[in-house]
């Protein structure tokens, strides 16, 4: 089943992200982070400045948590939902998310980016860190 952006809109999450591949090859995420909603179809990071480190987690992956080197600024292009390009400046936690979910489309996990194996920790999974039920 293909979802719209607009299917994924009513998860009870703070930063909520899905991303899907769709049957014409089309592939992008959405994410609303601090209550703005981001839809990026094919994106690709074309600029990244600075660097932090900072935990991540993933619900692909429950329970883990670990240090990731992220940039701190990316600037990534792509198009929006209605299939027109875009170019989208991104800093912080926004800039964290667009490089975590790049990753996904990529078949990178946050893990295989921890640097320092000895941040990588166990935590409680709770409801709202459960992972969602897979797509039908």
């Amino acid at each position: 089943m293909n979802r719209t952006p607009e299917d994924y809109l009513d998860l009870p999450y703070t930063i909520r992200i899905t991303h899907d591949r769709s049957d014409d090859g089309c592939e992008g995420f959405v994410a609303e982070v601090e209550e703005r909603v981001h839809v990026l179809v094919d994106p690709e990071i074309v600029k990244m400045e600075g660097e932090e480190a900072d935990t991540e987690g993933c619900l692909s992956i429950p329970g883990l948590t670990g240090a990731v080197p992220r940039a701190s600024r990316v600037v990534v292009k792509g198009k929006n939902r209605r299939g027109r390009g875009i170019t989208v400046e991104a800093e912080g936690l926004l800039a964290r998310v667009f490089q975590h979910e790049i990753d996904h489309l990529d078949g990178v996990l946050f893990l295989d980016r921890v640097v320092d194996r000895s941040t990588i920790r166990e935590v409680a999974t709770t409801a709202e860190v459960e992972p969602a039920a897979p797509a039908e």
